[in-house]
């Protein structure tokens, strides 16, 4: 059974490990992040990208040219409790769904903007749907998961699929 209430046990400094799994010699890379609790992360098209949610920040963090320079930037989303990412390239934004805030946020990269949809406690993991028209979001401790339109950035509908606690 899954805690209602798990208790976070915070850790000095977060940390990113960078494998090239192309390159059997390649040697890992070690990034320091400034945030203690990365959990999700996505990549763009191109892979110059990549964000890290930051649990304990409100929003994520923008790694550019990650493998090479490193260079980091905060990307707020105004809400605590980034949980996971996905890029959806049709709409060019970051779907980053909050466990704490219980919504999902929708996050312009080059703008540096950021609007929220609330959904409910618990929004737990994001999946794409082909043709990127819509997204998932399964709200955990509610047993629900929410269907949300990516292009309005609204709900659509709320679905029951009878089980207890989904969480991906």
């Amino acid at each position: 059974p899954v805690e209602q209430a798990p208790k976070w046990v915070a850790a000095d400094g977060g940390r990113l490990l960078l494998l090239n799994t192309a390159l059997s010699d390649a040697e890992p890379i070690v990034v320091k992040l400034p945030c203690n609790r990365p959990h999700g992360s996505a990549w763009s098209d191109s892979g110059d990208r990549l964000w890290l949610t930051c649990e304990d920040r409100l929003g994520v963090v923008e790694l550019r040219d990650p493998g090479l320079r490193r260079e980091m930037t905060h990307l707020s989303s105004g809400k605590r409790g980034a949980h996971v990412a996905a890029w959806d390239s049709v709409h060019r934004q970051l779907v980053v769904a909050h466990t704490e805030a219980g919504g999902v946020a929708f996050m312009d990269p080059a703008a540096a903007e950021s609007s929220f949809l609330e959904l409910a406690p618990g929004a737990e993991a994001i999946h794409l749907l082909p043709g990127l028209k819509e997204a998932w979001i399964t709200l955990g401790p509610s047993g629900r998961v929410a269907v949300v339109d990516l292009l309005e950035r609204n709900l659509i509908t709320t679905l029951e699929p009878g089980c207890g606690f989904p969480i991906d």
